[in-house]
């Protein structure tokens, strides 16, 4: 006769079981846990692309839920305006040096015409202005009534340092004197 421990067989197939329903737990767990995170995740993205939906429309960048390639996406965006940023920084810059090189034309003409203004001259007649690398040169007739000749002084004060040379004085018919002045505006380097 055989001796069978029938409690010793009951007790394997309730460990195996228990073992079964042990890793079924675990399986349940890990593929419920995966699922929530990526739930989340899915939740998150979605809450990001309508929080930043209006930024990522107008720049025409758009999520695909595929997380190395979205960072890849926004990393190429990020550069291609840093360096979008980086050439507009430097046209600014060229403008602004173009506008000071212009504002200091603008201030020898401005100079030229205060003195060309003169408030004692009958009449002014320019014939000839040059202008080359912040400098200008006039030279130009004033007209008097009579003898009342003045050295030409602006009716304001001159933006840019200028020297108005007096090259000859000219009566004619006592009843006018004609000044030749040839005028320098600009700095003197």
């Amino acid at each position: 006769m055989v001796d069978v421990n029938l409690y010793s067989k009951k007790k394997r197939v309730c460990r195996l079981r228990n073992a079964l329903i042990i890793l079924l737990l675990i399986v349940v767990l890990v593929v419920g846990a995966r699922f929530l995170a990526s739930q989340a995740f899915e939740f998150r993205l979605r809450q990001i692309s309508r929080l930043k939906g209006f930024l990522f429309d107008n720049t025409g960048t758009y999520l695909t839920g595929n997380l190395r390639q979205d960072i890849q996406t926004i990393r190429d965006k990020k550069q291609e305006y840093i360096n979008s940023k980086n050439r507009l920084s430097m046209q600014v810059r060229d403008l602004r040096t173009h506008v000071q090189r212009k504002s200091l034309e603008m201030n020898v003409f401005r100079t030229l015409n205060t003195f060309l203004n003169d408030e004692n001259a009958v009449k002014t007649i320019l014939t000839r202005v040059n202008f080359e690398n912040g400098k200008g040169n006039a030279f130009y007739y004033l007209i008097y009534d009579g003898n009342k000749v003045s050295f030409p002084t602006p009716s304001s004060t001159p933006v840019l340092l200028s020297t108005p040379n007096v090259r000859g004085n000219l009566e004619f018919a006592d009843l006018y004197t004609l000044q030749i002045i040839d005028l320098e505006v600009g700095d003197k380097q």
